[in-house]
């Protein structure tokens, strides 16, 4: 992917919404300020080259608008629920209308019942969709293990004949090493790996079952408030 340029205030934030990130997470990430974050994203700031280096291994893997905008698209899609198709019925002739202050009660109970739980049920599928995301991006932001002597190490960050996103990722780590300090370097590539790999846990068993009881009620409930309407 080519190098994106750091042009644009809002770039900051289009990283944070892919990836799922408030803003003292990215904020912890990069080793600056929440406010710093914040500033930028406002345009009231700018990056510092340090810590636009350490930016560059996530916005490497962001991907085009158009990709953005049609994964949203389709998550929002996915999210819409399929109502089962119903049989009418009828009363027989010569039996009283129903109460339709109580009926239209029920449907806007019931409707807004849905809501909630749709609701819940699509913050689910968005942690679920920025785990996927972590995982994905995981070989590209995995630094060495230090405490494996059979991993493979960074290339030079500026070795131009290495791909771009093991330079950048490398140019990141090496902000946080310290001549006078060789365990510095170590102990955040530790951390970093233990914080990138707790990003990309899928959802427990316990998260998705309550998923699909969350869109089993609101078909439930849409259902019935469509039978009402």
């Amino acid at each position: 992917m080519p190098r994106r340029p750091f042009s644009s205030p809002h770039f900051v934030a289009h990283v944070r919404a892919w990836f799922g990130l408030r803003l003292d997470e990215l904020a912890l990430y990069l080793g600056v300020s929440k406010s710093l974050i914040h500033a930028v994203e406002l345009g009231r700031r700018s990056l510092t080259p340090a810590v636009s280096a350490a930016l560059l291994p996530l916005l490497r893997l962001l991907p085009p608008p158009e990709e953005v905008a049609a994964a949203e698209a389709a998550a929002r899609a996915a999210a819409e629920p399929v109502l089962p198709a119903l049989t009418p019925t009828s009363l027989p002739p010569g039996t009283p209308p129903p109460d339709a202050g109580e009926l239209d009660f029920r449907r806007r109970v019931c409707q807004q019942q849905a809501a909630r739980a749709l609701a819940q049920a699509a913050a689910l599928a968005r942690q679920a969709r920025v785990a996927a995301r972590w995982a994905a991006a995981l070989p590209a932001l995995l630094p060495p293990d230090p405490d494996d002597p059979t991993s493979a190490p960074l290339p030079d960050p500026d070795d131009f004949t290495a791909p771009p996103a093991a330079r950048a990722l490398a140019a990141a780590l090496a902000l946080a090493a310290d001549p006078d300090d060789p365990t510095r370097a170590p102990a955040h590539a530790r951390w970093l790996r233990n914080w990138l790999a707790w990003r990309a846990r899928p959802l427990s068993p316990a998260a998705v079952t309550r998923y699909h009881r969350l869109r089993a009620r609101a078909t439930g409930l849409l259902t019935e408030a469509a039978v009402l309407g």
